[in-house]
């Protein structure tokens, strides 16, 4: 038994997560100059998780400190590339990608722009989102009650995932407290 989980200790892969969350720091800034900004131009975060097996956007997040917004997909929200010049695209949430959850009376329109050094496929892209999003991502959010804004993001930063090689050393120290305590 002990030579099984040897070798299974030895072979281990580093893991590719099928869901890929990303963490971002971003100013709201009120696009309708009719209304009020409810929020006020102010500074948030939030989270943005890819479900890289479906090239799609599972959950996106804006939190205020005090209150969040919150739109989950049940299944994904289908993201399209589309360039607008030699190394700058845009991943487009597609507007039939409804969220099956989300804050009563908002609406979100959601574009993030990406700086491509080389060409890359989309799950590629949403693997390594952190690195090659560009600061001028600006998704819309519009509520009948409250006009239209603005989230501009300024940084993007990886979630990290527990690599394999910390999952299985935790597994093998259960089993050995759990065998030593028999």
């Amino acid at each position: 038994m002990k030579w099984i989980l040897a070798i299974t200790f030895l072979f281990s892969f580093p893991a590719h997560a099928a869901l890929i969350s990303y963490t971002y720091t971003a100013q709201l800034q009120n696009g309708d100059l009719n209304q009020a900004p409810p929020f006020g131009e102010e500074n948030v975060s939030g989270v943005i998780t890819f479900d890289n097996s479906k090239l799609g956007l599972k959950k996106f997040t804006i939190d205020f400190g005090n209150d969040e917004l919150i739109w989950v997909w049940n299944e994904t929200a289908p993201i399209t590339i589309s360039g607008n010049s030699l190394n700058y695209h845009y991943l487009d949430v597609l507007s039939d990608g409804r969220p099956d959850i989300g804050p009563d009376g908002f609406s979100i329109d959601i574009m993030f722009e990406v700086y491509l050094h080389e060409a890359m496929s989309l799950s590629s892209i949403l693997t390594n989102f952190d690195q090659v999003f560009s600061n001028d991502t600006v998704p819309s959010l519009d509520s009948s009650e409250y006009g239209s804004h603005q989230l501009v993001i300024w940084e993007v930063h990886a979630v990290p995932e527990p690599p394999a090689f910390a999952l299985i050393s935790l597994g093998l120290a259960v089993i050995g407290l759990r065998s030593r305590y028999k």
